[in-house]
């Protein structure tokens, strides 16, 4: 608390209504008006007219952190929209390791919503990259309660509905893919799973498949080694590969030769919904040369058909951090 007197001296909020103020951060965390040290800064703004003020978080590249209201001139009660963003800095090392990773340096919105005397109200949003929702939570009195939704975007994307109780899952809980088929639900007491009901089964590649698809594109293999590229089809009832498609090729000589070689594919074991096969619709990353991949992680293993009920229990939801302005966050590491 020491440190929001402190901050109120260094403001200086007995000047005129309107005025921007500005204080500095540093990495402990303590208000400072030297910027020698300081992580970020804030700006300060008492809105005319009105119990309030507006302030905005930036990291000394003048990037902004954080934007919101508060009720009070110490800073304590967020009270209004906040805004939070976020921005990757890559490392040197990193660059030198990834060259050719694509990564978005750009800086995003990662989390927005209302306040309301200090305490999280209404709908918030969590975003995974610039303008791509990942989390739709419903917040009363700082708690997630009501409607709350998961999206892992793109072709290869699931989206989930259930309700929040007090911050756990509570009843059903229901997953779709991209084309809002529904693929599995269940029934959640306090957070956890007492009943799973799986719809699909998804068809599956016969043990021939990856060996004849290494064969028929050998004449590749230095470029499907270090690239993956992503691919859509219809199993049908049969098993048999048709309407194929490429959604993330690689060069137009490999794409048409990876066209070629699904075309006369060894036929798969169909998937079915509720027991009966029926045509599915898939979207995947086709792993040829590669069982194994390496990302900034590390190496680690890619499966060629994850199951599905792995990404399905992947999308329990999590309680996305609120937080208000942050002090001594250095987003330059």
């Amino acid at each position: 608390m020491k440190y929001f007197y402190t901050l109120t001296l260094i403001v200086l909020f007995n000047s005129a209504f309107g005025q921007l103020s500005r204080a500095f951060i540093t990495k402990e965390g303590k208000y400072s008006n030297d910027p020698k040290g300081a992580v970020s800064y804030i700006l300060i703004q008492k809105l005319d007219g009105d119990s309030a003020f507006a302030v905005r978080q930036y990291d000394m590249h003048d990037t902004i952190m954080t934007s919101g209201m508060y009720k009070d001139e110490l800073l304590t009660i967020p009270n209004g929209k906040f805004v939070f963003y976020h921005k990757e800095h890559l490392s040197e090392k990193f660059k030198k390791d990834f060259p050719t990773l694509a990564k978005d340096t750009n800086n995003y919105v990662e989390n927005a919503g209302y306040y309301l005397n200090g305490k999280r109200e209404g709908t918030w949003l969590h975003y995974s990259s610039k303008g791509v929702i990942a989390q739709r939570s419903t917040y009363v009195n700082d708690k997630m309660n009501g409607p709350f939704s998961t999206f892992q975007g793109g072709e290869l994307g699931y989206r989930s509905e259930g309700t929040m109780v007090d911050n756990v899952l509570e009843g059903k809980y229901y997953v779709y893919n991209a084309d809002s088929l529904l693929l599995a639900e269940s029934d959640y007491v306090h957070n956890k799973e007492v009943k799973q009901t799986m719809h699909v089964v998804e068809a599956t590649e016969s043990d021939k498949f990856h060996s004849y698809m290494q064969k028929s594109l050998e004449k590749f293999k230095t470029q499907l080694a270090a690239n993956a590229p992503e691919v859509r089809y219809v199993v049908t009832k049969t098993g048999a590969i048709k309407e194929i498609q490429i959604v993330k090729g690689i060069a137009p000589d490999i794409d048409a030769a990876i066209l070629a070689a699904l075309a006369k594919a060894p036929t798969f074991t169909p998937g079915t919904y509720d027991g009966a096969p029926f045509d599915e619709k898939i979207t995947r990353i086709l792993l040829v040369f590669n069982d194994y991949v390496t990302g900034p992680d590390g190496q680690r293993p890619l499966p060629r058909m994850t199951p599905f009920k792995q990404r399905f229990q992947s999308l329990i939801p999590e309680v996305q951090p609120g937080g208000t302005i942050k002090p001594g966050v250095n987003y330059q590491q």
